[in-house]
């Protein structure tokens, strides 16, 4: 009940982020079908998860911190670090929790990892996309996304956000395959999508 004014709020301060940096702001449409898959997604996880109590208020945690992320990367292909970090913190403050599935010394060094793998492999494909398309402004793989993905090792377990980061980038490139007009496609809500469907398996 409460996930449609929650997104909404959150999609207002997306927004206001937007426009206070002179960027692009969402559309209606794009709004309107981020808020209503989040609700969507949560009331599909209520209904099919195991999960009750502490474990549908941490994906829905999830769902909040990765719908502010999902509209600026989906409006203007930002992915401020001040979002990341907010989205890292909170993942991490749950391991201090009982009960949590990951530990916080073992979250922080699978984000660590995921950090450290992600940027060497970003630096050689954005290399290799630079030369491929001769733009030497060119980005294939941004830090954005490196920090995005090494803060989902603090609310998931690495090889559940490694899959979803490889299915993201399968998706990505199909989907990019239908719409040849754009020069290219934000990451992160393929990657929200991803991790959804990794949530309710």
């Amino acid at each position: 009940v409460m996930a449609l004014p929650a997104g909404y709020w959150l999609l207002h301060q997306a927004d206001r982020f937007i426009r206070e940096h002179a960027g692009t702001p969402l559309t209606p449409r794009q709004a309107a079908g981020l808020l209503w898959s989040c609700a969507a997604f949560l009331a599909l996880y209520d209904l099919l998860a195991p999960d009750t109590g502490p474990g549908l208020l941490r994906v829905a945690l999830l769902t909040g911190f990765l719908l502010p992320l999902c509209a600026l990367d989906l409006a203007c292909y930002w992915l401020p670090l001040t979002y990341c970090l907010s989205l890292a913190t909170g993942g991490w403050l749950l391991t201090l929790l009982p009960g949590s599935a990951l530990s916080p010394g073992t979250a922080l060094t699978a984000a660590a990892l995921m950090l450290a793998t992600l940027a060497g492999i970003g630096w050689g494909l954005n290399r290799f996309y630079r030369w491929r398309i001769a733009d030497p402004q060119a980005v294939c793989l941004g830090y954005g996304d490196v920090v995005l993905m090494s803060a989902l090792c603090l609310w998931l377990p690495l090889p559940g956000v490694a899959l979803c980061g490889m299915a993201a980038w399968v998706v990505l490139l199909v989907h990019s395959t239908f719409l040849p007009a754009k020069p290219y496609l934000p990451l992160a809500p393929y990657l929200m999508l991803c991790t959804g469907v990794y949530l309710l398996l």
